[in-house]
């Protein structure tokens, strides 16, 4: 059976420091067992920032606040299921997020669906999104409250395209 943990390490030594074990992650969560079916924001789904480690643990589960040094959970921010990146910039935390994170059609991978790729080898019902698209929010949150300062509204965004500098989103 699937195993999945956060981990930390001592950055000098690699001695590990805490593990902290979670569900609802890896190829079952998002319902096909290949290796090169990993979404593509699965990089995106965690931060770390001083004291702090804001993590997804679970695919579709909301960000979780741990502390860095024990891997303690200090809260869950309940109004960000669904979400598939996070960005931390000056104390805001932004995540993108979704209505519904699809469950793919049987043998495609996220990669061939989101790409939209199409080919010979690849059958139409694979590049065909498996929810239509919309119902996707930035919102952004205060990190040492949870308060949620705004969300925007967007038929669709690009996965891997959140980004913030200067104030601008």
């Amino acid at each position: 059976p699937d195993r999945w943990a956060v981990l930390a390490r001592d950055g000098f030594s690699g001695v590990l420091l805490w593990r902290r074990p979670f569900s609802g992650w890896g190829p079952g969560a998002w319902d096909n067992a290949k290796h090169w079916s990993t979404p593509v924001s699965q990089p995106r789904r965690l931060v770390a920032v001083g004291e702090r480690v804001y993590v997804t643990l679970g695919y579709r589960a909301p960000v979780s606040v741990l502390d860095a040094r024990t891997g303690q959970l200090m809260r869950v921010l309940d109004q960000t299921g669904n979400t598939e990146e996070i960005v931390w910039v000056d104390g805001i935390l932004l995540v993108r997020q979704r209505k519904e994170i699809p469950n793919y059609p049987p043998g495609a991978t996220a990669w061939n669906v989101q790409v939209r790729r199409s080919g010979k080898k690849i059958p139409a019902e694979w590049t065909r999104l498996p929810t239509p698209p919309g119902g996707e929010t930035i919102a952004a949150i205060q990190t040492d409250t949870g308060e949620v300062l705004w969300r925007w509204p967007e038929q669709r965004i690009v996965t891997l395209s959140l980004a913030a500098l200067d104030g601008r989103v």
